[in-house]
């Protein structure tokens, strides 16, 4: 049996969220294979899901060096305290492979690699942390990487931007587990279409990189047309959010009119609940300046529920041309809107088709046996 040593330090997000997606199909498909040990940051989802998947999880504190600059010492301490706990993990289990589930984090799984002589596979996923420069030289660091980009955009930037071989960089889209998604049928889009009160939802981590603003914004012209219409947005978790930028979301809210009317909720972890929240919501807005590929979009859609967005990243890989904006402008988002809301057929179809299409393109199945035979290829190397 051979030992994966996964490292995470994100501690929610759609990347851990995909991890426990990945670890669920290795021990339900690989078990006899694969034996996964998980390193995740102290109050990660990692940890709760250890005991009921059944391997082995160390949590302790970590840093990116995108933190360098502005706070060099605490920011080394971190590193190399974080390098130490990693390599005593991995001295004690002996991993046959390093999976460092975000590029981020390849600042720790390649170095180990090189101490160990064992492979490291990179997930590519957001891009919006690539400096300092040392990062990406650390990124670089070992021969021995393999690169998973999540969409032909991500794999199209490593390569050309950032010098990454495209012989050992894979396309792998990040899987979603379809089996959740509710059985969505044309009476039952037809019924939010007839409805006078709608929900329009967000959901994300409450970080400045997601552009919340420009969601209150839309809120704030969307309502004053349409009275029944609230706007949601889910991402507060009380240990891993931006308590700052919260506080001024809630000002721009109140400053606009739009108490009871935009309304923030915390972050929710079950895919099931999560599944239910995109199904009674009749539209989900993506507002980030930047996406390696949008997984929230790819739950909304499943559920029937069209996603407007931000024409940027691998989001085309996922939504419409026609429901894509070409600048951040909540005018935009509300013409979109508008167009929705006064064109039935068009909901109801976009509804049922996207669903046909999330689940032929981004199985979570189909994906991770994808990322099991790139572990085969690169052990038998």
């Amino acid at each position: 049996m051979k030992t994966i040593l996964f490292i995470e330090f994100c501690p929610i997000g759609g990347s851990t969220k995909g991890l426990l997606t990945e670890i669920e199909y290795i021990l339900n498909n690989c078990r006899n294979k694969y034996s996964p040990v998980v390193i995740g940051y102290p109050g990660s989802i990692l940890g709760p899901h250890a005991e009921q998947y059944k391997y082995k999880f160390f949590e302790f504190e970590a840093t990116g060096l995108e933190y360098l600059w502005g706070s060099p010492i605490r920011t080394m301490w971190l590193y190399f305290l974080a390098m130490y706990k990693i390599f005593i993990v991995a001295l004690k289990n002996r991993p046959d492979l390093i999976h460092c589930n975000h590029y981020m984090w390849s600042i720790y799984a390649n170095p180990i690699g090189f101490l160990f002589r064992i492979p490291v596979v990179i997930h590519l996923k957001d891009v919006w942390m690539l400096e300092p420069k040392f990062s990406r030289l650390l990124m670089k660091f070992y021969s021995g990487a393999y690169y998973i980009a999540v969409s032909k955009y991500v794999k199209r930037l490593f390569v050309e931007k950032y010098k990454i071989d495209k012989k050992i960089t894979i396309l792998i889209y990040d899987g979603i587990n379809t089996s959740i998604a509710p059985n969505i049928t044309t009476e039952f889009l037809q019924k939010k279409v007839d409805s006078h009160r709608k929900r329009i939802i967000m959901m994300s981590r409450i970080s400045v990189e997601r552009d919340i603003e420009i969601f209150i914004d839309v809120a704030a012209l969307i309502t004053r047309s349409y009275p029944g219409i609230s706007f949601h947005h889910y991402g507060f978790h009380p240990n891993h959010s931006d308590r700052t930028y919260l506080q001024l979301l809630k000002q721009r809210v109140n400053s606009l009119g739009m108490r009871g009317r935009m309304q923030f909720h915390n972050y929710e972890e079950d895919p099931r609940k999560v599944a239910m929240l995109f199904q009674n919501s009749y539209l989900s807005l993506v507002t980030a300046r930047q996406f390696a590929l949008p997984n929230v979009a790819i739950e909304s859609l499943l559920c029937g529920t069209p996603v407007i967005a931000l024409d940027v990243g691998g989001n085309r890989e996922v939504i419409r041309r026609d429901c894509l904006v070409k600048q951040n402008s909540p005018l935009l988002y509300a013409d979109l809107i508008d167009l929705f809301l006064g064109n039935s057929n068009k909901y109801i179809k976009y509804g049922l088709s996207e669903i046909k299409f999330c689940k032929k393109r981004f199985d979570s199945d189909a994906q991770y046996k994808k990322v099991v035979d790139l572990y085969e290829s690169v052990l038998r190397r």
